[in-house]
């Protein structure tokens, strides 16, 4: 008896283990993140504006706003597997006087392949180019 147990308690811990819901998985991603850095060889060509930091907010509906130094757009987001993101239909307005910083990371959002956390930061990856490091708020 006390091995059919011992065996119904494992069978069940595995079935309660295995079970993964992608979307349970990723939803740290959801809510806003400040646009802290980007790490690629042209960092250095594009500096971020001390006086403001640009954040994007991801929704639970698949979908994100996004706000940069002068402008703000949105657009929508699709999560795959444990690590993979795409993003489209980026849309922003033009009104002017974003940073470079600000104008490299919405060239590069569409370029987003996958993203990981590292502690209290998201890195949103880009291929053979960097990523960029965002920051809970």
């Amino acid at each position: 008896m006390r091995v059919c147990s011992i065996i119904s308690v494992l069978f069940f811990s595995m079935v309660l283990f295995s079970c993964n819901d992608d979307k349970n998985e990723n939803i740290d991603i959801y809510g806003k993140w400040q646009i802290d850095n980007l790490m690629s060889l042209e960092s250095i060509a594009y500096p971020k504006n001390n006086g403001f930091s640009p954040w994007i907010e991801f929704k639970e509906n698949g979908s994100f706003e996004i706000k940069l130094d002068a402008n703000t757009g949105n657009g929508s987001f699709v999560l795959s597997g444990d690590d993979s993101i795409h993003f489209s239909m980026v849309a922003v307005t033009k009104i002017c006087c974003d940073s470079e910083f600000s104008k490299k990371f919405l060239l590069m959002l569409p370029q987003v392949t996958g993203f990981s956390f590292e502690g209290n930061m998201l890195k949103l990856n880009v291929p053979s180019w960097g990523w960029f490091e965002l920051k809970r708020i």
